[in-house]
């Protein structure tokens, strides 16, 4: 979740849509591939995801995007390491084109909700519709994230899926994360090395429940602290299941762990 500015496109570069990319390809092709690809493991789709943007591999990024929808991992937890530049149209671009692919796989009955009929038009698996409403709902770049949340009319949790589609007290969120999960880490670390080691708690143990709490608060971010909604995304983000007593249990002890911790939005 750390911030960390990465781009293969130059600062305030000249538009180039990725839809023109995506319509230069054969469709059916790129689904069979898209098929393929979704078979390999997800962490190795992410780490080839994020070599793929780094290079500016466009089409490439694409096709892992979208295998990376089909196994279940929502756009938030593609990315760790990675931020979009806020000048970059072409990186905005690109993470609202994957956001928008996730939304239309997985919130199809959403649409009802939707006023604009244009809007509406995003939701379709067809490429050349996707790409030719996509095209006009992003408008180059001039319509703002917050706006197209707003006409989409997203909800909360849908947006929390996404990396791009945020709404300002969402994006907010997002930053309030990036910003305290340093000190986050050294209050659970700090609280594990009271716990006396072992061979029934190992250091490797505690290596585990570091990371098993770390995610957990920052999913319990995105949910208000609700065990059920907060399991949910840790399974999500880590690949791991977790059942809403085990997370209401682990999130007291994050509570007492972080609570000298100013935490402020």
């Amino acid at each position: 979740m750390t911030p960390a500015a990465s781009s293969s496109t130059s600062l305030g570069a000249a538009f180039s849509p990725l839809s023109a990319l995506l319509r230069a390809e054969d469709a059916d092709k790129l689904n069979s591939i898209i098929r393929a690809v979704a078979k390999c493991d997800r962490f190795e789709l992410v780490d080839r995801l994020a070599q793929s943007m780094s290079r500016g591999k466009r089409v490439q990024a694409y096709v892992l995007n979208a295998a990376l929808t089909a196994k279940g991992i929502p756009p938030v937890f593609r990315y760790p390491d990675f931020y979009p530049s806020a000048d970059d149209v072409n990186h905005k671009n690109d993470l609202f084109m994957y956001d928008m692919q996730w939304l239309e796989r997985t919130c199809g009955s959403h649409v009802k909700k939707i006023r604009f009929a244009r809007y509406r038009d995003m939701f379709t698996p067809i490429l050349t519709r996707f790409c030719n409403a996509t095209d006009y709902v992003f408008y180059e770049g001039r319509r703002p994230a917050w706006r197209i949340v707003a006409s989409l009319a997203l909800e909360e949790d849908m947006q929390h899926d996404c990396m791009w589609l945020r709404s300002e007290p969402v994006k907010k969120k997002h930053e309030f994360i990036s910003h305290y999960e340093g000190a986050v880490k050294r209050a659970l670390e700090a609280d594990l090395a009271r716990v006396t080691r072992s061979s029934i708690f190992t250091e490797d143990d505690a290596k585990n429940s570091l990371e098993r709490r770390f995610a957990l608060w920052v999913c319990s971010q995105m949910t208000h602290g609700k065990p059920t909604a907060t399991a949910k995304r840790y399974e999500q983000m880590t690949g791991l299941s977790m059942n809403r007593h085990v997370a209401f249990s682990q999130l007291k002890k994050i509570k007492l762990a972080t609570k000298k911790i100013s935490l402020r939005p």
